[in-house]
């Protein structure tokens, strides 16, 4: 069982997409993680603004730590859900004094992040905030700590203290979130975009396969004139030349096999003709006893057997696709008129002939079409005696020929048992005789020189239900195009 072919042209677009989506990746990771730092960054030097403004606020006053901010300034400070931020002043020894005593100093287990420009540090944390939704209740909220060291100038007996202020992380996340799709659309339609335009350049660049495959596909099995060479690409022109190489050396056994047919049959015919003619005398010696009569007999029907085994083969070396002796002898022909002289030779030369009712339709008229007059007799004695062979004795016969706006259709129809279908395709091949052909006799190569004959003249060649029995397919169908004359 054969495996579905590989696709050049799929395995391309998979190498170069697989790179290219892996590079799309790697670009939104890193500008991913340079925005995420960058927004950290400028998130952070916000909070520490408002460390340093809290800072710069702290007052020492009648030996007690005051800040000096509006009531409405800490209102603003604290802000809305989402973006409060909350402060608290301790002392280096971890003694809570201003502010929101649950935002405390970090313990030895956070993580700790340092600023390099100042003593300043960064951590996250959770704070108690009250839940909108049950009054009664704290919720924990995440939220980004800095830690600014400082200390009170106008009263150095002041210990050391530390500044510790609070924002709702959620910003961030709004914020982050943001960024994620303002990296991820784009990406997706630079993605898109580039997969179209892999895709359409691939298609382009493998056009010349396509157009070196139609001409490969495009031969008919008589056509072994080499490809051109000029539009091939240099990737595929040593194959095209491989395939050329095959091509001749296949037009050079064909050939010789052509010249062994005509050759052998025309070797054939003189025997044949003298062996027809001894026979000939000896059918008219009056001595022979039955016996022998019969057996001369036996000896002439074997002999026209062979003679007409011989006439076929030299008609399939003769009307070959490839054969050049007919272009010449095309000229317009009407159909009807020879299908009348085929019919009348064949009825005074054939006793087969004589038992069946052959009947014809549509030679009434003209039927004209561009052919070579031998060929076309040919055809036309291959069909009617096929159809003479293939029908009872007491069996009927209808040639006919139907004109329409472009085409002359000629038609054989006989009221036998018809083609089985799982044969209609193998009718047409050199020495193919049917299961109901084993009884009768003949080559098998009628057919094949109808096929051939009717390619020779670009006809179309069918195979149709019977008019006599609709069930049978019993009627050839050869379609011509309409001589211009």
């Amino acid at each position: 069982m054969l495996r579905n072919p590989l696709s050049i042209r799929r395995r391309i677009v998979f190498f170069l997409l697989g790179p290219f989506i892996l590079l799309c990746l790697i670009q939104a990771f890193v500008l991913y993680c340079i925005s995420l730092t960058i927004a950290t960054d400028a998130f952070d030097e916000g909070l520490k603004d408002t460390a340093r403004v809290i800072q710069a606020r702290i007052k020492y006053v009648n030996r007690k730590l005051d800040l000096d901010l509006h009531q409405d300034a800490q209102e603003v400070l604290r802000g809305q859900v989402g973006q409060r931020q909350e402060y608290s002043v301790w002392t280096q020894g971890g003694q809570f004094l201003l502010g929101n005593p649950h935002l405390k100093p970090p313990s030895s287990s956070k993580h700790v992040e340092e600023d390099d420009d100042d003593a300043s540090l960064f951590f996250n944390d959770t704070l108690p905030q009250p839940d909108l939704q049950h009054p009664d209740q704290n919720k924990q909220e995440r939220v980004r700590v800095v830690m600014l060291p400082t200390s009170i100038q106008s009263n150095p007996s002041v210990p050391q203290l530390n500044v510790l202020v609070s924002e709702d992380i959620q910003q961030r996340e709004d914020a982050y979130q943001s960024i994620v799709w303002a990296i991820v659309i784009p990406e997706l339609v630079m993605l898109f975009l580039g997969i179209l335009l892999i895709w359409v350049a691939v298609r382009f660049g493998l056009q010349p396969l396509e157009i070196l495959q139609a001409l490969v596909v495009e031969k008919h099995p008589g056509d072994l004139e080499e490809i051109s060479l000029t539009s091939v690409p240099k990737e595929v022109f040593s194959f095209t030349l491989a395939i050329n190489g095959l091509l001749g050396r296949l037009r050079e056994a064909y050939s010789s096999q052509i010249r062994f047919l005509s050759n052998a049959a025309h070797q054939l015919k003189t025997p044949i003709a003298g062996l027809q003619t001894y026979l000939d005398i000896l059918s008219q010696d009056k001595g022979l006893v039955a016996e022998q009569q019969a057996l001369l007999s036996q000896m002439q029907i074997s002999l026209k057997r062979t003679n007409r085994l011989v006439n076929q083969l030299l008609s399939l070396a003769r009307y070959e696709p490839s054969s050049p002796a007919l272009i010449l002898l095309k000229e317009p022909l009407d159909l009807s008129a020879l299908v009348q002289t085929v019919a009348i030779e064949l009825l005074s030369q054939s006793e087969e002939a004589k038992k069946r009712d052959i009947q014809f339709e549509g030679l009434e008229e003209s039927h004209w079409i561009d052919g070579n007059q031998a060929s076309l007799q040919e055809l036309l004695i291959n069909l009617i005696d096929n159809a003479i062979r293939y029908s009872p004795e007491d069996g009927s016969i209808l040639v006919s020929i139907l004109n329409t706006d472009n085409t002359v259709v000629l038609r054989v129809d006989d009221s036998g048992e018809g083609i089985p279908l799982v044969e209609q395709s193998q009718i047409w091949e050199r020495f193919y005789r049917g299961a109901h052909a084993e009884q009768l006799i003949g080559s098998g190569l009628g057919l094949s020189i109808v096929k051939e004959i009717a390619e020779f003249h670009q006809a179309q060649v069918a195979i149709q239900p019977s008019v006599f029995h609709p069930e049978n397919d019993a009627a050839f169908e050869i379609t011509f195009l309409k001589a211009t004359i």
